[in-house]
């Protein structure tokens, strides 16, 4: 299935070359949509002559492909995330050089969270502060589009958000824990009355447990 994404790749020029290849293969590539579901790039052609040359992912591996005799470049060494620049069978010499590599978008947003606090008491509230892209999507119920969020915890959750940048997406977790309120056990002795237990006054003692 071909994915159509702004940030599946770096819209970056590649240049190919070889000493074996004839001048209309050794040009410049530009992006040209995507493949199944990677990048391709195909390059200007030869003018007046119609061919064209691209650079696609197989699901596989890495080919080149020529529109008048087919595939006639394969590479294998690389991955859907990542175009080789060497090791091009069927060539020798064959390289591509400025835009191969690990295919990363450099504008994706660096997306993060700051708490005001990571640690909080039973029945308080923590508040977290998502920065680094234009909008944002927290991952609570229900889900919040503010950059600032309000959270109550019970016990220790992970909170994540997504933030979006030109279509480019980031996402962030903080997780916040949730401390149970101190509970007293009161021991002594004593009556208060005929038949009764309780304290006596004055001889006590609270024992802190949680709960």
């Amino acid at each position: 299935m071909n994915v159509q994404s702004p940030c599946a790749f770096v819209p970056r020029k590649i240049v190919l070359s070889s000493d074996q290849l004839p001048e209309n293969v050794r040009e410049d590539y530009t992006p040209a949509g995507t493949y199944n579901g990677a990048a391709q790039w195909t390059s200007s052609g030869t003018p007046g002559q119609g061919e064209l040359f691209t650079i696609r992912w197989t699901g596989s591996q890495w080919e080149i492909v020529y529109n008048k005799y087919g595939t006639f470049a394969t590479n294998n060494s690389g991955s859907i995330t990542n175009l080789p620049c060497t090791g091009w069978g069927g060539f020798g010499a064959l390289t591509l050089s400025g835009g191969c590599g690990a295919l990363v978008n450099p504008d994706a947003p660096n997306v993060s969270i700051t708490p005001s606090s990571q640690t909080i008491p039973g029945g308080q509230s923590a508040t977290l502060t998502a920065s680094g892209a234009d909008t944002y999507l927290w991952d609570t119920t229900p889900a919040s589009s503010k950059s600032i969020i309000s959270v109550s915890p019970t016990r220790t959750i992970a909170y994540s958000v997504t933030g979006t940048t030109n279509g480019c997406t980031g996402t962030a977790t903080v997780t916040v824990s949730c401390v149970p309120p101190t509970v007293y056990t009161v021991t002594g002795g004593g009556s208060y009355c005929t038949g009764g237990r309780g304290v006596a006054i004055g001889g006590w003692a609270a024992t802190p447990s949680t709960a």
